[in-house]
């Protein structure tokens, strides 16, 4: 590979680019400055030969020259425009041997004859005898005119012209019959005026001849030109060249000859596809073929043109992008996705080659203002990306109304809530991502409708947008708002982690420095893997001004907060628990746990958590997750809830020692107590063993009491329905050598994983992908080990009938695998993680050794309480609707429901009115 080609190798993807989409050839075609034009159009004519898409370009270029234009068909192809430059080039390239066979020796014999053909009174007043040689040199000029005529317009001459320049003429009849415009005449501005014309003033230029020419003979040369264009344009000479005038005999003579002659041209059938006569090149065009980058040859270009050309597309770019979306929406040539996704395009290829080579800017720095003081000066291409998106943004919200997305809108996956206020009484606008409803989200052709969604829902806080030379005035301008990323139920695997890392990095794009220093909060909601997620936001949300250095990934982690309990929310400024709008199968991923004060015998308060099981309460350590104690719910005897207070007072019968009582059953934890009374008077051990059966506790609000009271009474009555088992032992297996004991107790809307009395995991239903019977080869295991904890598998194994799965089992041991498959162990997959979980459920407390009848009826326990818990969400989501949208003047809200205190207050200060989703 040459030096040359390892130089212009980053810019290999731009020019696929470039030729492989039509809207790049319009948008320079219309943004481009006319010192700039002649420039470009010869680098888009190499990129296009360098693909063999010449024709298809020229195509596109003359296609939007006529369409613009079609209300003044005078102009076209006659302005100093991308088209006209662009076709120049191309005919005179495909034509040259042409026309030095048809006009070549016309202009040597005019040159070497060098007689004038002046016609203009003015300039032969200075000859001797002027005014007798005036009709003479019509007379001459008539001639010559004709003689250039004829040579063009024999059927020889015309069947010898290449089928490019053909094609060419036939698709330009095709667009003129679309339009209805007079076809001959756009003809004529194309062979003639771009191609014939162009020849016969400037022979030598073209090296269609080597004669040297006087200015008699460019005079005559330009004479010459002037009839035939007028002749091609249907038009006779009058006041602006009177002089002309005499000439229009002559036209009108020719006039018929010359559009048969026009026509002719069109008249050619060879590799021209019909079918398609109707359709407009825009819709469907030729140049909208992908082309792979690596099919170019790089060594057909000039490094300083490919610089160069790079520089005049970085600096356009924010006008690219401005047209690309008017006219994608205005003249509806394709589905904003599409529109959406070539703007990201561009985006992407300026990110990626940066600033061009000899480009100079003056970086815009922080002003003594600024909060940020110790910034860096923003680059060039960060002000460029800027006003990408300030174009980007203003013509989405501009046309927003022409748009139709609700196909995107009615997943709900993104959008704005309910304003809140910070301690400091300080207004946020609150923006909710939802993971799980990204599935339904189609990113296989591209992020362009989901950015557009972004940007409508995100108005409010963008739609005061400045230029970075206006960054002193940014604070004024800017809004302060909070991102909610909820993550319940997303599984992070590497390929999720990719896909969610695309979409922050896509969401970071629209937002300017600025506007990412007014995000206020990231709260991440429910994510697994909490530990390495900060990281991953980090890299994929901060722009690298922001996290460039230890110190601003330190300061920018700052304001990412992770929450395994959506109810925090509270503390971060929403009012009450209705205004957090998230829908209710997230809520459900938090199992509800309430934290509350037990009061024990002494008066000493004890932070506690209590949960709800189907069958009990359990009395928890916040710190520890050791169960205290439990108690059945058939037990309570009297609960009592002191109007003047927040306590709730719960008597219970006598505990009295069963057979039949669930496994394991935790009796009071006399640790629980906490008690240093070392006394053996009978009157206080007697004194704490009625206590025991009482039980005192303080909640944090009159809300959260009447959510306990409420809970107990209903899982009450559900538990009346309860058929399955709701405790059961088991073994946990470990990788593939270890297990461990467990006892699996159901709550009302969780599993819990037990070891001891310490609760290792909660599995909320809801959450629960699948629990199923895993299939194998093994015969039962009959040897657990009961005393031990952790017991290898392998020993087990071994004395089992089964002893070829022991050498299996060893081969593997080294890798992390699952576990070798026992015929009665029950795989439990939950929705936000990759792995499974393997179990084999060993007894349920009621004698029941057998394991498989013990995996049925823990599989159909399960199914119970997924079953129910969705019963309740669909009966919550059915009875109401989680909310209401609303429209203000474009701009996305959501709000609860149930909504009738919370802010309502639009961005305009109106009122706004709610309408059912």
């Amino acid at each position: 590979m040459s030096n040359n080609t390892t130089e212009t190798e980053r810019y290999r993807e731009l020019l696929a680019s470039l030729i492989s989409s039509a809207s790049y050839a319009r948008a320079l075609s219309e943004v481009s400055s006319s010192s700039d034009i002649d420039f470009l159009a010869k680098v888009l004519l190499d990129i296009a030969n360098a693909t063999n898409k010449s024709q298809q370009l020229i195509k596109e270029l003359i296609y939007f020259e006529i369409s613009k234009y079609q209300h003044m068909p005078t102009t076209i192809f006659r302005s100093n425009s991308l088209a006209s430059k662009a076709l120049g080039l191309y005919v005179r390239d495909v034509g040259y041997q042409y026309l030095k066979s048809t006009i070549g020796l016309l202009c040597d014999e005019l040159i070497l004859e060098n007689r004038s053909l002046e016609i203009d009174p003015k300039a032969l007043e200075e000859e001797k005898e002027g005014d007798k040689k005036l009709p003479q040199n019509i007379e001459k000029l008539t001639e010559w005119c004709g003689r250039f005529l004829d040579k063009m317009m024999s059927p020889e001459v015309i069947d010898m012209m290449p089928k490019e320049l053909r094609l060419i003429a036939r698709f330009i009849g095709q667009v003129s019959d679309s339009l209805q415009l007079d076809t001959p005449v756009l003809i004529g501005g194309y062979i003639m005026l771009r191609f014939f014309n162009p020849a016969i003033a400037t022979p030598d230029a073209m090296n269609l001849t080597t004669k040297k020419k006087t200015k008699v003979s460019q005079r005559n040369f330009i004479l010459i030109t002037k009839v035939i264009q007028n002749l091609a344009n249907n038009v006779l000479f009058g006041n602006k060249e009177r002089f002309m005038i005499c000439m229009n005999d002559f036209l009108t003579q020719k006039k018929d000859v010359m559009r048969e002659y026009l026509m002719s041209i069109i008249d050619y059938s060879e590799q021209v596809d019909t079918s398609d006569r109707n359709i407009l090149p825009f819709e469907k065009s030729e140049l909208n073929v992908a082309v792979d980058p690596k099919s170019i040859d790089l060594s057909k270009f000039d490094k300083r043109d490919l610089d160069k050309f790079y520089k005049l597309f970085f600096e356009y770019s924010p006008q690219i992008v401005e047209f690309m979306t008017e006219e994608g929406i205005t003249k509806e040539i394709k589905p904003i996705r599409e529109i959406m996704n070539s703007c990201l395009e561009v985006i992407e290829l300026v990110e990626k080659l940066g600033e061009p080579v000899g480009f100079n800017s003056t970086p815009q720095t922080p002003t003594p203002q600024s909060e940020d003081s110790d910034d860096d000066p923003l680059d060039a291409c960060t002000i460029q990306m800027e006003k990408i998106f300030s174009k980007l943004c203003t013509q989405i919200w501009k046309h927003s109304t022409k748009i139709d997305g609700t196909a995107t809108e009615s997943k709900y996956f993104f959008y704005r809530g309910n304003n809140i206020l910070t301690s400091f009484e300080e207004k946020l606008m609150v923006y909710y991502l939802i993971g799980t409803r990204l599935k339904d989200v189609d990113f296989n052709e591209g992020f362009g409708e989901v950015l557009f969604h972004f940007i409508k829902v995100l108005r409010p806080s963008f739609e005061n947008i400045r230029p970075p030379s206006a960054k002193t005035e940014l604070d004024k301008y800017s809004k302060k708002f909070m991102l909610i990323l909820d993550l319940s139920y997303v599984c992070l695997n590497d390929a999720q982690k990719d896909a969610l890392g695309l979409i922050l990095n896509r969401f970071s794009r629209l937002l300017t420095l600025a506007q990412q220093k007014q995000l206020y909060q990231t709260v991440v909601l429910h994510a697994p893997n909490m530990t390495y997620l900060p990281t991953s936001i980090v890299k994929f949300f901060a722009k690298t001004k922001l996290a460039v250095s230890a110190k601003k990934q330190k300061d920018y982690l700052k304001k990412i907060v992770l929450m395994d309990d959506y109810s925090r929310l509270i503390s971060h400024g929403f009012k009450r628990e209705e205004d957090i709008l998230l829908p209710e199968i997230s809520k459900f991923n938090v199992p509800k746990t309430y934290k509350i004060i037990k009061v024990n015998p002494k008066g000493k308060h004890q932070e506690r958590l209590l949960k709800i099981t189907m069958m009990s309460l359990l009395n928890i350590d916040p710190k520890s997750k050791i169960v205290k104690n439990e108690r059945l719910l058939s037990e309570i005897e009297e609960i009592s809830a002191p109007p003047s207070n927040l306590e709730i007072h719960m008597r219970f019968r006598p505990i009295t020692p069963k057979t039949d009582q669930p496994i394991p059953y935790f009796p009071d934890n006399m640790e629980d107590e906490e008690t240093d009374d070392d006394s053996n008077d009978v009157a206080v051990k007697k004194k704490k063993k009625f206590e025991v059966g009482f039980r005192r506790y303080i909640v944090n609000s009159e809300q959260e009491r009447e959510a306990v009271l409420e809970e107990i009474f209903e899982t009450v009555v559900r538990s009346q329905y309860c058929t399955t088992y709701q405790s059961f032992s088991a073994l946990l297996y470990k990788g593939t050598s270890k297990k461990a004991k467990r006892l699996l107790k159901l709550t009302a809307d969780s599993i819990l994983e037990v070891s001891g009395r310490t609760i290792k995991n909660e599995f909320p239903f809801i959450g629960i992908e699948y629990c199923r019977m895993c299939s194998g080869v093994l015969s039962s295991l009959t040897n657990f080990d009961k005393d031990e904890e952790e017991t290898d598998l392998l020993t087990l194994l071994s004395s089992s009938s089964f002893t070829g799965a022991a050498s299996t089992i060893a081969e593997k041991a080294k890798q992390p695998e699952k576990p070798t498959i026992h015929k009665d162990m029950v795989s439990l997959k939950m929705k936000n993680e990759d792995t499974e979980r393997y179990f084999i459920i060993t007894s349920t407390g009621f004698e029941q050794e057998d394991t498989h009848v013990c995996a049925q009826e823990f599989i159909k326990a399960i199914e119970e309480g997924v079953k129910r818990n969705k019963d309740i969400v669909l009966q919550r989501s059915l009875s109401e609707p989680e909310f209401s949208f609303d429209t203000i003047n474009g701009d996305m809200v959501m709000k609860s429901a149930d909504d009738k205190t919370s802010d309502n207050t639009g961005v305009d200060g109106k009122n706004t009115i709610s309408t059912s989703e």
